[in-house]
C-alpha cells in the first residue's frame, strides 16, 4: 500500500509491524517508497517506548489476580507453559489477547524495524506522529472489561488469528487494498467498536494535524503506518480526501 499525495512531496505506505517468520521478506513497494524518500515518518519511537507497559502488568499484579476465576480457567486450558510469550503470570492483558490471537504462529520484526536500521544507516532523518506517552494514553482508554469481552470472542473463534494474519500479509503483500479492508473485521483491534474507535480511529485523527502540516514541505517524506490505518469511512485515505487532498497508487 503505497499511495502519493497530489500536490505535495508527501507519500502514504501502510506498513506491517510483525510479519510471518515464513514470509519475511519486504514486498517491492517498500524498497521503493524507502528509495524514494529524503525523511521518513513512523508512528512513535519503538525503542523509547516503556515496553513493560505493554508486555506486563503493574509490579505486584498477577493474571490469575486480575481475570475472574472462570475466565482464567478457560484461557489457561488454550495456553500452553511452553508459550512463547511464557506462562500466564503477569503479562498485560494486551499481550495476553495477542497470545491467545496468534496462538502458535511465529511472528518476525516487519517494516519499522526494517526501515529504521536502514535509514540510521543512510543518515535519513526519522519523524514521528505520535510521543509514546500519547499511545499509551490512548490504549489505556481500553478498559479491562473490554480485555475479557476479547478474550472470549478470541477463544470462540479458534484458529481465526493465523487465518487473519496469513490474509492481511498476502493482501499487504500484494498490493490489494480492497484486501486490507476486507480484513479489517476480523482483526484484533476491530473485534470491539471500542478499542477500534481508540487504536485506529482515534489515532488517525491526532495524527492529522501533523500530516497536514507535513504537506507542505519541500523534502520527500515518507509516512509508513500500519495498512489498517489506511481504509475505512476513519482511515487516513478518507481523512485526507475530506481535507481535499487526492490520492492514488503509485505504481
Amino acid at each position: 500500500m503505497y499511495y502519493g499525495i497530489k500536490g505535495t512531496n508527501v507519500r502514504l505506505m501502510g506498513s506491517l509491524h510483525m510479519v510471518p517468520a515464513d514470509q519475511p521478506a519486504m514486498p517491492w513497494f517498500v524498497t521503493n517508497a524507502y528509495e524514494w524518500c529524503e525523511q521518513i515518518a513512523f508512528e512513535h519511537d519503538n525503542a523509547s517506548l516503556d515496553m513493560r507497559w505493554i508486555m506486563t502488568l503493574p509490579e505486584g499484579e498477577t493474571l490469575v489476580s486480575k481475570i475472574p476465576a472462570q475466565l482464567f480457567a478457560k484461557i489457561k486450558a488454550v495456553w500452553p507453559d511452553t508459550h512463547r510469550l511464557g506462562m500466564l503470570r503477569n503479562q498485560s492483558l494486551f499481550m495476553v489477547a495477542t497470545g491467545l490471537s496468534l496462538g502458535t504462529m511465529q511472528l518476525v520484526a516487519g517494516v519499522e524495524t526494517v526501515l529504521t536500521s536502514r535509514a540510521k544507516v543512510d543518515g535519513k532523518p526519522i519523524k514521528y506522529l505520535e510521543t509514546p506517552r500519547e499511545f499509551i494514553e490512548v490504549a489505556r482508554t481500553i478498559d479491562d472489561k473490554q480485555f475479557f469481552e476479547i478474550f472470549e470472542m478470541i477463544m470462540s473463534k479458534a484458529g481465526q488469528g493465523e487465518v487473519t494474519v496469513r490474509a492481511l500479509h498476502d493482501a499487504w503483500s500484494n498490493y490489494n487494498i480492497k484486501g486490507i479492508e476486507a480484513v479489517l473485521p476480523s482483526t484484533f483491534y476491530a473485534l470491539l467498536p471500542r478499542v477500534k474507535a481508540a487504536l485506529l480511529d482515534r489515532r488517525n485523527a491526532e495524527w492529522m494535524p501533523t500530516i497536514s502540516a507535513a504537506l507542505k514541505v519541500p523534502h520527500r517524506t515518507l509516512i509508513a503506518v500500519g495498512a489498517l490505518h489506511l481504509v475505512g469511512e476513519k482511515g487516513l485515505l478518507k481523512l485526507l480526501q475530506e481535507q481535499g487532498y487526492e490520492t492514488s497508487l503509485v505504481l
